[in-house]
Order: C-alpha cells, then structure tokens, then sequence
C-alpha cells in the first residue's frame, strides 16, 4: 500500500517530498484533503497531527510524519541510490543538511511575511512586509554569492538541498509583485539557479510551469 500525503493542492511545502519521491522512485498517493475541515476533525488531530498542519505523511502502517522538512528527509532516503539527494560524502550531507536550514530560516521564513499578505493569507501590515522583505534580500544574498560558482547548492547534481530551496523560493519567483523582473536583477545567480533546477521533469511534474512573476 503506497503512503498517502495530506495537504492542499499546490502546495509548496508537500512538493518538497513530492519531488523527492520522483527522484528516487517512491510511489505517494494524494487524498481527498479539505483544508480547515479534513486537517481540523479529532481523527487528524488524534492520529495524524496534533497541530492539525499539513503536509502530513501517513505510512502503509498508518503511522505518520509531519512538518515538511521532516518528512522530505524521510522520503529522499527511501529509493534505493537514495546518496544521489544527500551527496556522496559526510561533508556533502553536512552541506545538503546546512542548505536546507539556510533556504528555511533565512528565506522561506521571511519570504512568508512577504507573500502570505499578498495573497490574502495574512492581514497586510506595512511594516512588517518591509522588514520581511529586507530580510528576504539578505538571505538572498547569501544564496546569491555562493551560486556565483556553483550550479547547484552542492555537488554537481540535484541533492535534496536543492529540493527544499527551490519550492521555498517557487513563491516569490512566481507570486506577482513578489520577486518581479526589477527585483530579480539585484539576484541574476539566482534567478539562473532556480530556473535551471524548476524545469528539470522531475520539479515539472510536481510544480507545473513556473511562469516568473
């Protein structure tokens, strides 16, 4: 029996091990999900997780894995070659491991306080969406510098560092009024590095068409 996946459709944090799924051949099943009905029933919250958030994994033994990281770590070791998506080495695994709280804490993190009051998530707030976007720039920069010689995060291929930075990034390359054509001149590395990475197959099938904002 293949594992289920508990989320919302199009969902950037469930497509982080999506996309893992398809790099290492593991097969995951989408249910029928409501949010803020299916994720708030004493079922979810008893069984599933008790923070009533998604994406949520649940296994064929019907255990289950949440918080997206978490699970996108578990799925990428699944496959058989699953060192393709962690390196070939302790240093590559500690790089991939440092990449991904990188694109969580320093991008992922402030780019929600950008993104979410755009698409009408979060109430606006001036002030915060300033300081949420300066802090955007610095990770950015960050991220900017490193892949002026590097093509991927790490390695010469996709690792699963590169997994969880892209769909971090996939709203604000994509949301418009987030990173439009005049931001994304400040961030040319970038803007390379993401488009390169989003229209491999494997991010196609998950994510769809990325049409930069």
């Amino acid at each position: 029996m293949p594992m289920k996946l508990y989320t919302y459709p199009n969902g950037k944090n469930a497509a982080k091990s999506l996309v893992a799924a398809q790099l290492v051949g593991v097969k995951i099943e989408l249910p029928p999900f409501q949010m803020g009905v299916t994720n708030k029933t004493p079922e979810f919250l008893a069984k599933k997780n008790p923070h009533g958030k998604v994406p949520v994994l649940e296994l064929d033994d019907g255990r289950c894995i949440f918080e997206s990281n978490a699970i996108a770590r578990y799925v990428a070791r699944l496959g058989g070659d699953s060192a393709k998506l962690f390196g070939t080495s302790t240093w590559d695994l500690g790089q991939v491991e440092m990449w991904i709280d990188v694109s969580t804490n320093e991008i992922d993190a402030p780019l929600n306080s950008w993104v979410l009051p755009i698409i009408g998530v979060w109430p606006k707030d001036a002030a915060k969406e300033k300081a949420a976007q300066e802090a955007v720039r610095k990770g950015l920069a960050v991220l900017e510098k490193h892949l002026m010689t590097h093509t991927y995060l790490v390695g010469d291929t996709v690792t699963l560092a590169d997994i969880v930075c892209v769909c971090n990034l996939f709203p604000g390359f994509t949301v418009p009024g987030v990173f439009d054509a005049n931001f994304r001149k400040g961030f040319p590395n970038t803007t390379r590095y993401f488009t390169t990475v989003v229209n491999q197959p494997a991010f196609k099938k998950v994510l769809g068409e990325a049409k930069l904002c």
